[in-house]
């Protein structure tokens, strides 16, 4: 497997360019580390209590603008 180097220059004047630059190598690197040794992955449990706090809030909301509703009856 080939990798491809890329080199790029910035002034060094312009330090807040030249950091967020490097962040952005970095975390691009960092990505692509988790991604190819499998520790990039969805957490199924978590995603469903999310979905199950989501849905009770819409429920929370809903009885909300019912009662705002009511009052203003």
């Amino acid at each position: 497997m080939f990798k491809k180097v890329e080199v790029a220059y910035t002034d060094r004047a312009n330090d807040g360019e030249r950091l967020k630059r490097i962040t952005e190598i970095l975390a691009e690197g960092v990505y692509a580390y988790l991604k190819t040794s499998g520790l990039l992955r969805e957490d199924i449990e978590r995603t469903e209590r999310i979905k199950r706090l989501l849905e009770k809030a819409k429920e929370v909301g809903n009885h909300a603008e019912e009662e705002i509703e009511g009052e203003g009856s």
